[in-house]
């Protein structure tokens, strides 16, 4: 009877254990997903504005859209902080020999997203539209256009 009750307690810690990856795993999915399109907003976003700047040559919307990109980037870096701060939660779950598993959903996301800004993704599709519009932004302000 012990061993039965023994045998029947692990398989049900290593199924709590499986049940807590696949929630931590969902959370990056969710993450990673809300990364994507926001990503897919701010480039359709940019392209309309952009369009509407050379239609009108409108010196405010150069400023709307520096806002708006500085917007994303910030959006973007969050959604990916997030997504950095559970795949250290999934590698701790994983790793831990602990035989309970507490479901703790908490991840240490503090600052995550201040160092994602400086990820490569961002650098190549933020930094480049942010650069051009503020370079349009000096030039029209100094009227050498």
């Amino acid at each position: 009877m012990s061993d039965e009750q023994t045998e029947a307690e692990m398989n049900q810690s290593r199924q709590d254990r499986r049940e807590y990856l696949l929630m931590i795993q969902k959370t990056i999915s969710r993450m990673s997903t809300n990364s994507f399109l926001t990503r897919g907003w701010a480039v359709t976003i940019f392209t309309g504005l952009y369009t509407l700047y050379a239609t009108n040559q409108n010196d405010l919307l150069l400023g709307v859209i520096a806002v708006i990109v500085c917007i994303f980037w910030l959006m973007d870096s969050y959604y990916l902080g997030l997504e950095r701060a559970y795949r250290d939660l999934y590698d701790d779950a994983r790793k831990s020999r602990n035989d309970v598993t507490d479901f703790n959903m908490s991840a240490n996301s503090r600052h995550r997203w201040f160092k994602a800004m400086g990820s490569r993704i961002f650098v190549i599709s933020y930094v480049p539209v942010l650069s051009i519009t503020i370079f349009l932004l000096i030039i029209k302000h100094l009227r050498l256009v």
